[in-house]
């Protein structure tokens, strides 16, 4: 229960501290730069993500060539484990 609380403090910090660092940044004539700092962030993370989701790929190609994916999320998969029950 007090995990529970901590956290929700520990939220509601972080994003009072952005609403100030906005309003200062704002206030300041930096909200451009801001702007361009978290822009440039969203794609660093886009482009990390999407080269170890690559890099997954390549493994699973080159470790796990049987492996096709098809229990994932196939509905024949689902379909032919009920029948095997």
């Amino acid at each position: 229960m007090n995990d529970k609380w901590h956290y929700r403090i520990m939220y509601l910090t972080f994003f009072s501290l952005g609403i100030i660092t906005t309003a200062l940044a704002v206030s300041n004539g930096l909200f451009n730069l801001m702007l361009y700092l978290i822009i440039s962030s969203i794609v660093i993370l886009v482009l990390s993500c999407t080269y170890n989701w690559v890099r997954g790929v390549d493994y699973m190609n080159k470790n796990h060539p049987e492996y096709k994916g098809d229990d994932l999320l196939s509905e024949e998969s689902e379909s032919r484990e009920k029948n095997n029950i």
